[in-house]
């Protein structure tokens, strides 16, 4: 019963955070996002949370592409989170994550940008995008009756 509460609560976390309520999923010409939002990694008590962004590239899409992802950073917002991931694949979910992180992000919403280079030094940009998204996790409280409590205690 454990293992299912904590596989239902690790897909709640890391579910879409783009929906009716919240900023349309952004598209362009060579990609769109997918799932955008906060995430909770159980087995890394220091440093739990993360951001994601999950992108598929168009079947035009040349590969393979390098994707440059700016995250808004809950820690420090002077000096946002830069993730740079070579894809290999079209039409495909491609998820490209942050560093792990201690502070639990606030439930607001937040910004990923992401360009597209067909080069690993980014200077032949193919296609950028912008996308808000909610950092929504559990409350603390939601966390200890999961058993999860000692994430946050």
């Amino acid at each position: 019963m454990k293992a299912l509460l904590l596989a239902l609560l690790s897909v709640a976390i890391t579910s879409c955070a783009v929906g009716p309520s919240m900023p349309s999923a952004a598209k362009t010409a060579h990609m769109e996002v997918a799932t955008a939002g906060a995430g909770l990694k159980t087995k890394s008590s220091s440093k739990p949370y993360n951001l994601h962004v999950g992108i598929i590239l168009k079947e035009s899409v040349e590969v393979p592409v390098f994707a440059k992802a700016t995250f808004e950073n809950p820690e420090n917002p002077s000096k946002p989170f830069v993730v740079t991931q070579r894809i290999e694949s079209r039409g495909k979910l491609v998820v490209i994550r942050t560093p792990q992180f201690a502070k639990r992000p606030e439930s607001r919403l937040m910004s990923v940008n992401v360009e597209l280079y067909r080069d690993a030094s980014q200077r032949q940009k193919l296609d950028q995008l912008s996308q808000q998204f909610l950092a929504n996790l559990p409350s603390d409280q939601e966390m200890r009756k999961s058993g999860l409590g000692h994430l946050v205690d």
